[in-house]
């Protein structure tokens, strides 16, 4: 038993030794990125979100709050915000030590961006002028039901999507 014991350890450390060797060859910037990208969607989906925000933190300071379905969606945006945009730009920034208009995060040509938003924007607009009449539709949206009433929590909310 003993000797198997030891043809076992010997087999893990060859294969150790083995990945060890296999993972100093690879490229250190795509490594990060590809690690940051795991730890990050972990924390959005675990720990930005709504249902932590449920779950850890209403009950203790929102649960006698009104306005405790605002700041559930604010906890999310701000959260998402964070961890996937900020920590995002400072990995660029701090290990890459690049650009961060290396990775697209620039103004762009207004002269032809501006006009194409303007007319997605009206598009929109008219398609959901007329699927705000069906009954499924304002079943579901808004997703916050306190901007039906309250212009200041509505314009909160819209604001907040921007983040």
């Amino acid at each position: 038993m003993r000797f198997n014991g030891l043809i076992q350890k010997e087999k893990f450390k060859k294969d150790f030794t083995g990945i060890a060797c296999a993972l100093k060859q690879l490229d250190k910037k795509v490594s990060i990125i590809f690690l940051s990208i795991a730890v990050l969607q972990i924390i959005s989906w675990y720990y930005t979100s709504r249902n932590f925000f449920h779950e850890n933190i209403y009950y203790q300071y929102f649960a006698d709050n009104p306005d405790a379905d605002l700041y559930e969606y604010l906890f999310w945006f701000a959260g998402d915000f964070i961890t996937l945009l900020v920590i995002p730009l400072l990995i660029i920034k701090l290990f890459f030590r690049e650009k961060i208009s290396n990775y697209g995060f620039k103004f762009g040509d207004l002269t032809f961006g501006l006009p194409i938003s303007i007319v997605f924007i009206v598009v929109m607009f008219v398609i959901i002028w007329f699927a705000s009449a069906s009954e499924d539709f304002t079943s579901q949206y808004p997703l916050l039901n306190l901007t039906k009433y309250n212009w200041t929590i509505f314009g909160l909310f819209e604001v907040s999507l921007f983040i």
